[in-house]
């Protein structure tokens, strides 16, 4: 079981590889072993802040990583309602640092058409959906 748990560590830290680019794991490791003081969440129009905290890794008074900061980064990606996240990372005092993270929605409306015939009759529904309507 042991080993299992570390396999899927493993490849977890190495699909999130995929997302980060080489300057955001070098901004990571200079915060490596930083306690997160607050996390600032900017570019939210229909989806609510507690979403985008709830995705994280990290949480305030934390110690940061690399892998939880990809993890994270991956996590919010993999919401599929974000066209754009980016990560900023600032130096506090005492150890601490500050994530601020900038998002741009994306358009999350799907147009829904559908007939329907039998019976001597026709059903015609048109329509949208919108998976990010209520945030």
């Amino acid at each position: 079981m042991y080993k299992f748990v570390q396999i899927i560590v493993l490849i977890t830290f190495c699909s999130s590889l995929l997302f980060a680019n080489d300057n955001d794991v070098k901004v990571y490791k200079k915060h490596q072993d930083r306690v997160l003081k607050e996390v600032v969440v900017r570019g939210l129009e229909k989806t609510e802040r507690s979403i985008v905290v709830n995705e994280l890794d990290v949480k305030k008074g934390q110690k940061l990583t690399v892998s939880d900061l990809l993890e994270s980064y991956n996590r919010l990606f993999n919401l599929r309602i974000f066209s754009q996240i980016k990560y900023d990372l600032k130096k506090v005092e005492n150890q601490q640092s500050i994530l601020e993270i900038e998002v741009k929605e994306r358009w999350t409306l799907i147009p829904i058409a559908k007939v329907l015939s039998g019976g001597g009759s026709t059903q015609i529904t048109l329509g949208a959906f919108d998976i990010n309507l209520l945030g």
